[in-house]
């Protein structure tokens, strides 16, 4: 795939949200800008644990006045390392994902707006091993699903709405480093800036 194919995928995918649901207002409902950093963890038999994965994307919410629906799309990388039977390699990820789901996000208006969001994700995971072990390739492309639970709230700083919160996600790859199913299961933190 060629680097033009794969950056319109990428606007492609980020302008999905804002498309499908169209710009919104402050107080729970709207576009919203975020970046992750994700901490992944997982068995030493075969994961990702100890690496970060930094992700950028765009979520919209919409919906009736406490219960939003959600909708977005993230873009990932992940340098560091892969865990394969106790043994550390060096390797880095390329991901991309969609996220669906609804929130709860009890008052209405207000200087802090606290909000509970429930997810399920789906995407694709490429994995790119420097010196791999015997009968594993050096890259591997997996799909990737799981749920994830976030814990945050809407806040105005520099009177500009934000949102800060703690993601923890339950996701696996279908296969990656030949390895199926592959725990990709993260703890991350979430600011997004609301336009």
């Amino acid at each position: 795939m060629t680097r033009h194919a794969i950056r319109n995928i990428a606007f492609i995918l980020l302008a999905l949200p804002s498309l499908a649901f169209g710009a919104g207002n402050i107080g729970g409902e709207g576009p919203l800008l975020a970046i992750h950093a994700e901490s992944l963890a997982g068995p030493d038999s075969a994961s990702l644990s100890g690496s970060w994965t930094f992700a950028a994307g765009v979520k919209m919410r919409k919906g009736a006045r406490f219960l939003k629906l959600n909708l977005g799309a993230f873009l990932s990388y992940t340098p560091g390392q892969i865990l394969i039977a106790n043994t550390s390699y060096a390797a880095t990820g390329f991901g991309g994902e969609l996220v669906a789901g609804c929130a709860f996000i009890p008052v209405a208006k207000g200087p802090i707006l606290p909000m509970l969001e429930g997810n399920l994700t789906l995407g694709g995971n490429l994995l790119r091993i420097g010196t791999p072990p015997p009968g594993t390739d050096s890259g591997t492309l997996g799909l990737t699903y799981g749920v994830q639970l976030v814990f945050g709230v809407q806040f105005k700083l520099f009177d500009q709405p934000w949102q800060a919160g703690v993601i923890y996600s339950v996701k696996q790859a279908s296969q990656l480093a030949n390895i199926s199913p592959f725990s990709l299961n993260s703890l991350a933190f979430e600011l997004g800036w609301m336009f």
